[in-house]
């Protein structure tokens, strides 16, 4: 690969995490509805090594939306306080955990050991690694929401069925299952994964606002989306976009006035 390719993709790389940070920051903006409202103590309780209490997201309202907090069982809370720090998808013994976990929210029970608990200091992943961690998460948000899933999963070089190691469903596990596949995403899901996920509309307002600084107009944004239904790749969609002369324009008086402000403070 030339350095020119490289610059490219590291280019684009950087367009799509703009558009994921801004999808973020929409997110935030959203309050949940009445029936959806998260009690103060269980925002405090999720202790996910990634998203901390300030990056509480809609996605972590929506699974702590899914059960009574104050009600589930003390067993419950303990196996979902090991859930929010599995933070060790690089540790070596990181298979075992996730099998401790996945077995302790089947069976009900706190584990007789502690998952390992270590700060990750390699965030470096193998593709097969990220991959296999990613079927898992996949398979977990399925099962919490009671959807068919054709995932294939592997325990200990074996392939494993969830539904036979989860057991009879319920809304702990339920829960536990959606906060185990959100921890497990946090670490190995890519710009590119998290933008596939986004309804179409949700993206192309991204979009726009990453790159324009605004909203698209009613007529623009159904014809996007139209776009988009009819095959346009996103990626060609974000190249466009950002290409504009209306998001070049914008670039280079942002360069001008970080200008200005470096100008002044000299």
């Amino acid at each position: 690969m030339t350095i020119e390719q490289r610059l490219k993709r590291l280019e684009k790389h950087n367009m799509l995490m703009m558009v994921v940070m801004k999808l973020t920051a929409m997110c935030m903006m959203v309050s949940p509805v009445a029936s959806e409202t998260v009690d103060v103590g269980a925002t405090q309780g999720w202790r996910n090594v990634v998203e901390d209490s300030s990056h509480y997201d809609d996605e972590m309202r929506r699974i702590d939306s899914m059960i009574n907090v104050e009600t589930a069982k003390k067993s419950t809370h303990h196996i979902r306080a090991l859930i929010s720090r599995f933070d060790a998808v690089v540790h070596y013994r990181a298979e075992e955990n996730l099998s401790l976990l996945v077995n302790a929210i089947g069976s009900g029970t706190y584990p007789d050991y502690p998952a390992v608990d270590v700060l990750v200091r390699n965030w470096q992943i193998d593709e097969k690694r990220r991959m296999w961690f990613m079927s898992w998460s996949r398979a977990l948000a399925a099962w919490s929401r009671s959807e068919p899933s054709d995932i294939q999963l592997t325990m200990d070089s074996r392939v494993v069925v969830l539904d036979d190691l989860l057991g009879d469903r319920s809304r702990d596990k339920e829960w536990l299952a959606a906060s185990l596949s959100k921890t497990l995403k946090c670490f190995v899901e890519t710009p590119e994964e998290r933008i596939f996920d986004l309804s179409d509309e949700t993206f192309v307002r991204a979009v726009y606002q990453t790159a324009l600084g605004r909203d698209p107009s009613a007529d623009d944004l159904s014809f996007r989306v139209q776009e988009l239904a009819m095959g346009k790749g996103r990626e060609v969609f974000v190249d466009e976009v950002f290409a504009s002369e209306e998001s070049n324009t914008r670039r280079l008086y942002r360069i001008l006035n970080r200008a200005s402000e470096i100008g002044n403070s000299d």
